[in-house]
């Protein structure tokens, strides 16, 4: 498994399931309201979306339960082919089954 992926904030780490090629991201930042705080998430099924367009999907952190997360769109060669971010969010919410907060560079 490898973990703290380069591109990744300071309190988040990614772990990939080398079997699997499965992504877990998980992070506990900041001064947590509760010991231990604590969100893993699954990104593989957002992360599959986003590659078919060559796009990507990293977390950033989290704040009260949402998931803080960075559309990467370098290198895509169809950039505005990617959902648009309110989409995006509504998708991810779904899949990931926590509220999230897109930031997208594209705005």
């Amino acid at each position: 498994m490898a973990d703290g992926a380069p591109g990744h904030s300071d309190g988040a780490r990614l772990a990939i399931d080398a079997a699997s090629g499965r992504q877990t991201a998980t992070t506990s930042l900041g001064p947590p309201v509760k010991q231990g705080a604590q969100l893993s998430i699954d990104l593989t099924p957002v992360r599959q979306i986003l590659q078919a367009d060559g796009g990507d999907i990293e977390l950033v952190g989290e704040d009260d339960g949402v998931a803080h997360l960075r559309l990467i769109v370098d290198g895509a060669q169809c950039a505005e082919c990617v959902l648009p971010r309110p989409m995006l969010e509504d998708v991810a919410a779904k899949l990931l089954n926590v509220p999230v907060r897109i930031e997208d560079p594209r705005e």
